[in-house]
């Protein structure tokens, strides 16, 4: 017997939903669940087209049909068959109509659940807010077949987290002080993630079911146009003639395409696929010419003006303007790539790298004349997301219709009008993963808000730094504008009892010569109504008793107001508070 160990190959579609997705499309063409899923993708499109042209449904019906398609498609896609037992039975056909059969019923159990959280949503407010067992039913239903589809696509990694979340709320009065709450039932856990709106259909599925697909579909229809090509011939013209140039092609091939469709995966197969042939051809190491491609495409995430998912996320939760954003992460992200740069030129020294051959090196100009008309393209993206502000959403729509448009004038007819509908299919098939990884994190956030584990954790942290809390200057809120405090602080008002309102304040505007701007403190007097909020210049803070639902907020009085005495009010304001 030989010693030497069978190497297997590894399967990277296995790896990624979207290489599985991609390939699924490719070989699957003559099966007729294949066909089924290229209609419901196509439709799936259609319908965020027509959404983004004629307004949003109602949050209920716009997020709830976008998880129902995408489940729809996960379902069709990926069998049971495949997932189980380590595909050992998959060749019995018995065992594959079970599967299949199985997926059908999981399906029709996705659009009824849809139907049945749409419904109770739509009635909660003749119910005066009570729900019944359509949505125990829906919610438990729904929360099973993401589980399901998300182990088929994401693996267990997440799946898990979401059960973790699931057993800590329902544990919840059987666990550590520091981390207990009052616990839920199952069936009120189920009802919360099917009609609240921080449960399945929260911010995480918003900005899937609007912003997300709208750039994954102008990823999809740029990659028909063949700009990829366009840009790996750039990267090479502008980097061939170095020694280290193949690796930093990829660099600035992947840096490229990574800043117009913030997809990693679909960096990969438009830059990698050429790329890393080319490192490999001039003396890099394989495991070298891949990672450099996966750290560069893997990049493209946090580089402006497209970026990942994770960036509308962003704008949805801290509800700043994407360009904002777009302007913190420029410097980040060129810095991650300077040091990709830095990467590759030091293993060029060590390597045994030649250079290309002068004729493999197209010249930018002809280079620049075939492929120019790229650049309109993503110049309607960036005047619509940098010079217009359009919303993200818009943005992507106009610069995905654009794409057809401007290449009706190419002269090689890269893209056709035969094109678009392929086009909108890949569009629903790359999107299916990113919508389930979502609908897992709605779970996670789910959980946390009605169980307050937020909170707890914030409670622990300050614990953790011995309630050493650093006030911050009023003056610089001052500076902001009274009219953004008034309006913060109704906010507060109306969300939370006054005592907290005066925490609140107390921790934002305390400054560190222990005073209140006079300014701000009017300003602060004037948006608490009838609250009686006092403060004495120098070294003297009162807090003098308001009314509260007909009990009184505590009165707390110190001298000196160092640091020790901040936190300690801190921690017996919410204690006080909890007990009113």
């Amino acid at each position: 017997m030989s010693d030497k160990k069978e190497i297997k190959e590894i399967d990277v579609a296995s790896l990624d939903s979207e290489l599985a997705a991609a390939r699924t499309l490719e070989e699957g063409k003559g099966d007729k669940f294949i066909m089924m899923a290229s209609v419901v993708a196509f439709l799936m499109t259609s319908f965020h087209i027509y959404t983004g042209f004629f307004g949003l449904f109602d949050y209920s019906v716009q997020r709830g049909v976008h998880l129902g398609f995408a489940l729809t498609l996960i379902l069709l896609t990926q069998p049971l068959y495949k997932h189980v037992f380590k595909d050992k039975f998959a060749g019995s056909k018995a065992f594959r109509a079970a599967c299949r059969t199985f997926d059908m019923i999981l399906v029709v159990l996705t659009w009824v659940s849809v139907w049945m959280a749409q419904d109770e949503v739509h009635h909660l407010t003749e119910r005066l807010s009570k729900t019944t067992w359509m949505a125990t039913f829906a919610g438990a239903c729904l929360v099973i077949i993401v589980l399901e589809c998300a182990r088929r696509t994401l693996g267990y990694i997440m799946p898990v987290l979401a059960l973790i979340f699931i057993a800590y709320a329902l544990a919840g009065p059987n666990l550590p002080m520091a981390i207990a709450h009052r616990g839920y039932s199952l069936e009120r856990i189920c009802k919360f993630l099917a009609t609240d709106l921080d449960g399945l259909f929260g911010t995480t599925m918003s900005v899937s079911a609007t912003v997300i697909f709208m750039f994954v579909m102008f990823g999809a229809f740029l990659e028909a146009s063949g700009c990829s090509d366009f840009i790996n011939d750039i990267a090479i013209s502008l980097t061939g003639k170095i020694k280290s140039g193949p690796a930093l092609s990829a660099v600035v091939a992947s840096g490229l395409m990574g800043s117009i469709n913030g997809s990693a995966v679909a960096n990969v197969v438009g830059t990698g696929t050429f790329t890393i042939p080319l490192m490999k051809s001039r003396g890099y190491k394989p495991q070298f010419a891949g990672g450099v491609e996966a750290v560069a495409s893997t990049g493209g995430q946090i580089l402006p003006p497209v970026m990942g998912s994770g960036a509308f996320l962003m704008v949805a939760f801290t509800e700043q303007k994407y360009i904002a954003i777009v302007i913190a992460a420029v410097i980040p992200a060129l810095l991650y790539y300077w040091g990709c740069a830095v990467a590759v030129m030091s293993q060029t020294e060590i390597a045994h790298v030649t250079l290309m051959d002068p004729k493999d090196i197209p010249k930018s100009r002809e280079v620049m004349k075939d492929g120019w008309i790229y650049l309109l393209i993503i110049a309607v993206l960036l005047y619509c997301l940098l010079v217009a502000q359009y919303s993200p959403l818009y943005s992507a729509l106009w610069a995905t219709c654009a794409v057809p448009v401007v290449m009706l004038f190419d002269k090689k007819k890269r893209f056709t009008l035969k094109t678009i509908p392929s086009a909108m299919v890949k569009s629903g098939f790359s999107a299916m993963s990113i919508v389930i990884g979502c609908a897992c994190a709605g779970i996670v956030v789910g959980m946390v808000s009605i169980t307050g584990i937020g909170v707890i954790f914030g409670d622990m942290m300050i614990q953790a730094a011995h309630s050493l809390l650093f006030p911050v200057q009023a003056e610089y809120y001052a500076l902001a504008g009274l009219e953004l405090i008034q309006q913060t602080m109704q906010s507060v008002r109306e969300a939370l009892n006054p005592s907290l309102s005066l925490l609140g304040v107390l921790l934002t505007f305390y400054d560190k010569r222990k005073s209140l701007n006079r300014d701000v403190a009017e300003g602060l007097r004037e948006s608490l109504g009838d609250m009686l909020f006092s403060t004495c210049i120098r070294d003297n803070v009162a807090l003098a008793e308001a009314p509260s639902n007909g009990k009184s907020i505590f009165e707390y009085r110190a001298k000196s107001f160092g640091a020790q005495d901040y936190g300690a009010l801190a921690n017996e304001f919410l204690t006080r508070t909890r007990k009113i």
